[in-house]
């Protein structure tokens, strides 16, 4: 049947509002897995209602009306534009998420495992939806048996009793049902970038007054490393909350929904990035590990017949450099055929044939990433991506300003890595200089602390200068006599200090005229704090100090040798 264009835009907005909504009531479900009942054989409701008074009443209402709210305004809508199937499934979703909110059923392990499932259900529809603008071809029949059957076994535990809601109001709250379960955290953003923000002003004080005290360098340098330590503590505790809350559980309940077994691994997650850098990104790494689940790792039986192991694997690593956050997914499944999807986009005019006749396999496969890509044919057959991961594109790419690496093999995996900019980022940064100027740089790897013992020092055609001490052949610079010309013009660097930079052939060092410690600095890129008194390329960003400090661009002074 072909659609009009005012359906069609219909269809449009009613997928626009619904991704929102599924968004919106993640934290719902997190915040209800702690009134999870556990039923035992000897179930009686007096008892059951004396452990039910130890739970938040008012927040558990809340969180279970709001999911239903969602599935409630999905079913309406969906019957007005004819998503039939949509429809009996949300339908008989809500008549569970109901009876909870009404205190006619309670929430126990099966009934939670649906409401889990609700979102990861509900976006296999809307990508459906996105591509042929019906759901004919879903098949959710086991998932409304399920729910159907759940619900019949909760009414009869129950029989004629009720959970008088206003009756537990005001009694003792905030206890958890089952202490054996492992939960789940959501995390206010807003909030805890002001704690972190706190502390941070608060060492960077406490350091200024030590430093001018009269204490060993080496008291000062080890209540320096403690603060360093517990910050470090606080914002990796918060992200591995965050990654660890998310991504799995969709892993889990998305793969068992479709008889996959997916393992997910973090093997890295050292990255000390702000949360609110997850919270931005968060869209584009759910398209990419639902993809990863949904088309890339192939089914059970599909995996055994080209010798892989029944469970496929997802791995998601985060790590970092002084500039960039990164974060790759990689899967071990079915890769993307670059032909397959070229000839998608080919027919779908978002290239054209002169376009497609330059490309390289690699530009081909990241055609997925274009706006209106799309494939109705079974994943296995184009082997890899193409629904909803535009939005990757949009989020990565514009709205965080970042890159998207992709590399990906026929029947043996997809790697895609994210490249996020730190705008504003804390860092550990070296700090130097003199009476008149402080600097730092971000750490890097392979840096070491040297002394410029004259007698080691060689100049090569009177253009530059190296360091030779050992066995070493080190290019070094007076920094200061290069970004200060007519101030340092007569400076010696005798006995100064060197700090080396990289490692290898590729290593060189900046001599400076005093080290001044070690620092978590809280850099802002965007350089619209100050204006240094420096040539342009030379600042990297600048650190939100007492008084400001200026960051140096580690890549413009290693262009200097």
């Amino acid at each position: 049947m072909t659609l009009d264009e005012e359906t069609i835009d219909l269809i449009n907005d009613f997928i626009r509002e619904t991704e929102t909504s599924l968004e919106s009531i993640d934290e719902s479900i997190f915040n209800l897995r702690q009134y999870v009942f556990a039923i035992p054989d000897d179930f009686e409701f007096d008892m059951f209602i004396t452990h039910f008074r130890g739970l938040n009443v008012p927040l558990y209402l809340e969180s279970i009306q709001s999911i239903n709210r969602v599935v409630h305004t999905i079913k309406g809508i969906s019957a007005f534009i004819d998503l039939n199937i949509l429809n009996a499934y949300c339908h008989t979703a809500e008549e569970l998420t109901l009876d909870l909110s009404n205190g006619k059923v309670f929430l126990n392990k099966d009934a939670y495992e649906i409401i889990e499932l609700l979102p990861i259900i509900l976006n296999r529809f809307i990508e459906n939806i996105k591509e042929v603008y019906n759901d004919k071809e879903i098949n959710v029949k086991k998932e409304i048996e399920s729910i159907k059957n759940c619900r019949k076994k909760l009414i009869l535990l129950m029989g004629k009793e009720k959970i008088h809601f206003d009756e537990l109001s005001g009694k003792d709250m905030g206890r958890v049902r089952d202490s054996r379960k492992a939960l789940k955290v959501t995390i206010d953003f807003d909030q805890y970038n002001k704690l972190v923000n706190q502390f941070q002003a608060f060492s960077q004080d406490s350091l200024s007054l030590i430093n001018n005290s009269e204490l060993a360098s080496h008291i000062t340098s080890e209540i320096s490393n403690g603060f360093t330590e517990h910050l470090d503590g606080l914002i990796m505790s918060a992200q591995s909350k965050i990654i660890l809350s998310r991504y799995p559980r969709i892993v889990t309940d998305l793969g068992s929904s479709m008889d996959k077994d997916i393992n997910f691994l973090v093997p890295r997650n050292d990255a000390m990035a702000a949360p609110d850098v997850w919270d931005k990104c968060h869209n584009a790494l759910v398209h990419i590990v639902r993809n990863a689940v949904d088309h890339g790792v192939e089914s059970k039986d599909d995996r055994k017949k080209i010798g892989k192991t029944p469970d496929g694997t997802i791995e998601m690593s985060i790590y970092e450099d002084f500039k960039n956050i990164y974060i790759s997914i990689n899967d071990d499944g079915a890769g993307i055929d670059a032909e397959k999807v070229s000839e998608i986009a080919l027919s779908k005019g978002i290239i054209s044939k002169n376009e497609l006749d330059n490309m390289t396999k690699t530009e081909k496969q990241k055609l997925i990433f274009k706006p209106g890509f799309s494939t109705k044919e079974n994943a296995t057959e184009v082997s890899g991506r193409g629904v909803g991961m535009d939005a990757v594109h949009k989020e990565i790419e514009i709205n965080l300003n970042g890159k998207i690496i992709l590399e990906s093999s026929i029947g043996v995996g997809t790697s895609i890595l994210l490249e996020i900019p730190k705008n504003e980022t804390l860092s550990e940064c070296i700090v130097f200089g003199d009476d008149k100027h402080t600097y730092a740089i971000p750490v890097v790897e392979g840096i070491e602390f040297l002394e410029c013992n004259p007698k080691y020092v060689n100049s090569v055609l009177k253009k530059s200068t190296i360091y030779t001490e050992g066995n070493m052949e080190l290019p070094i610079i007076d920094l200061f006599k290069h970004i200060h010309k007519d101030e340092y013009k007569d400076n010696k660097i005798d006995f100064l200090p060197i700090i080396k930079i990289g490692i290898g052939k590729n290593s060189y060092g900046i001599v400076v005229p005093r080290i001044k410690g070690h620092e978590r600095i809280n850099i802002d890129r965007r350089k619209n704090i100050k204006k240094a008194v420096l040539d342009e390329g030379v600042v990297f960003g600048y650190g939100l100090t007492d008084p400001i400090t200026i960051i140096l661009d580690l890549d413009y002074i290693s262009n200097l040798f």
